[in-house]
């Protein structure tokens, strides 16, 4: 009936191919036919980026402070004279806590912060520290605290009977201020521009090599992709450093945010506001929790995946004791494919601040204007994503197989150093590829020394490993593929355990 009132339409010389949309498997069964895919100059101008962003970041092969520089033979200024503190009274840990005056600890002597902290710049972190010797935490996330406390007074010194293992934490403190002077003297904790032009001129050099690559080989999406993904992952670590406040010499606070917002926003597509407030925490009190809260250190937990026993009261066992005994499987899957855009759906969900958004939709723009220049833009973004995936797997190696404590335990009861290093660790590299991780395989330097720059984190790696050996304190390193090895068993034991403790409660509940 229908054919007799509406004829077919004459087909079309050319037919439709669903095929088309989808990437087709590369020929790859010759050499001859991989260098066809790979498109051998495409490979040579990746070759060519990673040669300039290598030299941009290895501060080793260039650098005139290296030669001078030897921990032996350097000449550390002594600590400044000590405050006139005969007359103040020793004043107690419980005395320090009370609700009308609220002290912190720093050098053996108790500073009162009861109207200061509702003024702090660095936010509530402080009151983490309120009734505990804050003296190496203060110093370590302070950009110039000598200039800070040569402001304030005094108000009494420290009982220390009534901190655990006071003598090693004396000595551990006392050295790690030697250690903290020493680098100082050395300009270590001072930003030059000539480093920042590197690291951005680096970053600029990269980026006309990317677009050349796509107007000459727009079909090789593989090496484009991870050419935008070098993009998105230096951004990020530039990002990090303005958010640290380390890139401008003069240490002005809204050059360095505007510079985040620059490279955090509009380069890697992450909220760089949102991500600096979490990251001071996150240094802070790193894998912390308390009682009240999963986790004090929000960079460090997840939803869908627990890195420790004591973690495990905050998941419901109705639903993850059939999910967390696979967290091991897809824990690699999740943070290479999807770890992008849950980072950014998570910065962004509650934001309303124009100047952040506008930031985004400058970021999408660059993307979608690279990416309409490749034959396959879809696999060429997907590429890019993966890519910028390792940068995650870079991070979360460094802390998720390291233990959790709770908030008195991790402030009260163990020493800034001590906390900094058990819950670390490196990973190592030859310094030639220092540009891949960004100079943060160096963690443990960088919780150590936050507001150092990271081209001074392999130089001054040798003299923490001496201060972690003399003091005992587990200094640890190994190479990425080993460190992951290490997260994905840690995550399957993880796993594991938390669903037979789940079973055997259910099994208990039911009995009663």
């Amino acid at each position: 009936y229908h054919t007799r009132l509406r004829p077919p339409l004459p087909m079309s010389s050319t037919t439709f191919d669903m095929a088309s949309l989808l990437p087709q498997v590369p020929d790859l069964s010759s050499p001859a036919a991989v260098a066809s895919f790979l498109q051998l100059e495409s490979v040579a101008l990746l070759l060519l980026s990673i040669a300039v962003l290598s030299l941009a970041y290895n501060t080793l092969l260039t650098s005139d402070y290296t030669q001078a520089y030897s921990p032996e033979s350097s000449d550390v200024s002594p600590p400044a004279a000590a405050a006139e503190t005969t007359s103040l009274p020793t004043i107690s840990k419980t005395a320090a806590t009370a609700e009308d005056r609220q002290l912190i600890a720093m050098d053996g002597l108790w500073y009162d912060v009861t109207t200061f902290k509702k003024v702090h710049p660095g936010g509530s972190v402080i009151d983490r520290f309120i009734g505990v010797d804050a003296t190496c935490s203060f110093y370590g996330m302070h950009v110039d605290p000598y200039a800070i406390l040569a402001k304030r007074k005094p108000v009494g010194k420290v009982d220390w009977t009534d901190f655990p293992d006071a003598t090693r934490r004396q000595k551990i403190n006392r050295e790690y201020l030697e250690l903290h002077r020493k680098f100082r003297d050395m300009g270590f904790f001072q930003p030059t521009w000539k480093m920042q032009a590197r690291y951005i001129g680096g970053l600029a050099v990269h980026i006309a090599i990317t677009v050349a690559a796509f107007v000459l080989f727009p079909k090789n999406w593989l090496v484009n992709g991870i050419m935008v993904g070098m993009i998105l992952n230096t951004s990020g670590f530039l990002t990090h450093d303005s958010a640290h406040n380390v890139m401008d010499p003069k240490r002005r606070k809204h050059v360095n945010h505007n510079l985040a917002w620059l490279f955090g926003n509009v380069g890697l597509g992450v909220n760089s506001t949102w991500w600096r407030e979490e990251h001071d925490v996150h240094h802070a009190v790193p894998n912390t929790f308390t009682v009240e809260e999963a986790s004090i250190d929000p960079q460090m937990l997840e939803d869908v995946w627990v890195q420790s026993e004591r973690l495990f009261q905050f998941f419901n066992p109705a639903i993850f004791k059939h999910i967390l005994q696979f967290q091991h499987i897809y824990l690699l899957p999740i943070c290479l494919f999807i770890g992008r855009t849950g980072i950014m759906i998570d910065c962004y969900r509650l934001e309303r601040r124009p100047r952040e958004l506008f930031g985004l939709v400058c970021h999408i723009s660059w993307l979608v204007g690279i990416m309409s220049l490749a034959t396959n833009p879809f696999l060429t973004y997907a590429v890019a994503q993966s890519f910028q995936g390792l940068l995650s797997l870079q991070l979360i190696s460094n802390h998720y197989h390291k233990p959790w404590k709770e908030l008195a335990e991790s402030v009260d009861d163990t020493s800034f150093a001590e906390r900094q290093i058990e819950v670390n660790t490196n990973i190592s590299c030859h310094p030639v590829n220092d540009w891949f991780f960004g100079g943060l395989h160096f963690h443990n330097e960088h919780h150590f020394f936050p507001k150092m720059g990271r081209e001074y984190l392999r130089v001054v790696s040798k003299d923490l490993r001496k201060y972690c050996d003399e003091n005992e304190l587990p200094y640890a390193s190994d190479s990425f593929g080993t460190v992951l090895g290490h997260v994905v068993m840690h995550f399957k034991h993880m796993g594991k355990l938390y669903t037979e403790t789940a079973k055997k409660a259910a099994l208990d509940l039911k009995s009663e």
